[in-house]
């Protein structure tokens, strides 16, 4: 399933990110200069701007990836501890989906596992 990815502009260039895609743009034009005489110079403009589209890519997935995780953490936190073991053992969900239920009941009832717990 494809989602699409709402965002404010101002979220996705940070400082941070375009930092990276600035640095791989350098990275990109000192390999230029030193593969001039054996590449033409179209190619190397043209793998300049697709390392750079890649890095700024690879950042919105990751930043995608951290801001679907804090929201999903910040939705659970705030559910019974009923409600957290039958989500954390859906088989429906994703791995990394039911870990942070896990997390979260490890956090709110400390020493909590699948196994052994207290209904302290």
């Amino acid at each position: 399933m494809i989602r699409a990815v709402v965002r404010k502009e101002s979220e996705f260039y940070t400082k941070t990110n375009v930092l990276i895609a600035l640095c791989s743009g350098c990275i990109s034009t000192l390999l230029f200069f030193y593969f001039t005489p054996i590449m033409p110079l179209w190619g190397l403009a043209l793998s300049l701007i697709s390392i750079s589209i890649a890095v700024l890519h690879h950042l919105a997935s990751v930043d995608e990836v951290n801001s679907s995780r804090k929201e999903l953490h910040d939705k659970l936190v705030v559910k019974s501890k009923e409600y957290l073991i039958a989500y954390s053992q859906s088989p429906e969900l994703k791995i990394g989906e039911r870990e942070i239920a896990l997390q979260i009941l490890n956090d709110k009832y400390q020493g909590w596992s699948l196994g052994v717990h207290n209904d302290n």
